[in-house]
């Protein structure tokens, strides 16, 4: 017979060699390739490969609010580049026009308080008393606001300016002031009346 199968592996010392050899060679292969990558410098999208400047500039806000006075006057840009503020510009356009009529002092001071009202209702309490929500009797809901109006307009003001059950103090809005919050209930029962 002859020895086809023969190994190149002829004693045990060898054996252990080649098993000792099989773990050595990887580690020692991955330890040297680890050490080549961590030693290359490398630059990326990072801090280090920003000026100072460019990371101030990325740092910018998006946006800005600027909270105003809703009754203080506002500047628009005027055709030559210039601003012009609005109070400005509307004697120019009342004195092409004519005078309406004065109405008396009183109500005056009725129809101001009015539209002050209504611009109130419609930035702070229409957001709940439009649809309902929470229980809010909705605006113009004669049999909603029946109860209320028993109660008497005063209790009503008071009610809004510190809030009662779902309706938070001054609708939410703590910037309001006690006259706003009464114009504001005046004009939603009037609505009813």
């Amino acid at each position: 017979m002859s020895d086809e199968h023969q190994s190149f592996i002829k004693s045990p010392r060898q054996l252990i060699v080649v098993v000792v050899l099989s773990f050595l060679v990887p580690i020692t292969i991955i330890a040297l390739l680890a050490t080549l990558v961590s030693t290359t410098t490398r630059t990326g999208a990072g801090a280090d490969s920003m000026s100072a400047e460019a990371v101030a500039e990325r740092l910018q806000p998006v946006g800005r609010l600027e909270v105003a006075d809703a009754g203080a006057p506002t500047a628009s840009k005027s055709a030559n580049g210039g601003t012009a503020s609005a109070p400005a510009a509307a004697p120019q356009a009342a004195a092409s026009a004519p005078a309406p009529a004065q109405p008396p002092a009183g109500a005056a001071a009725a129809a101001s308080a009015s539209a002050e009202g209504e611009k109130i209702y419609k930035a702070t309490c229409g957001v709940c008393h439009d649809n309902g929500v929470a229980g809010a009797p909705k605006h113009g809901d004669a049999a909603a606001w029946k109860p209320r109006l028993e109660q008497g307009a005063d209790l009503l003001v008071r009610h809004a300016i510190d809030g009662i059950r779902a309706m938070p103090p001054r609708g939410g809005n703590a910037t309001l002031t006690d006259q706003q919050v009464h114009d504001a209930v005046v004009y939603m029962l009037a609505a009813v009346r």
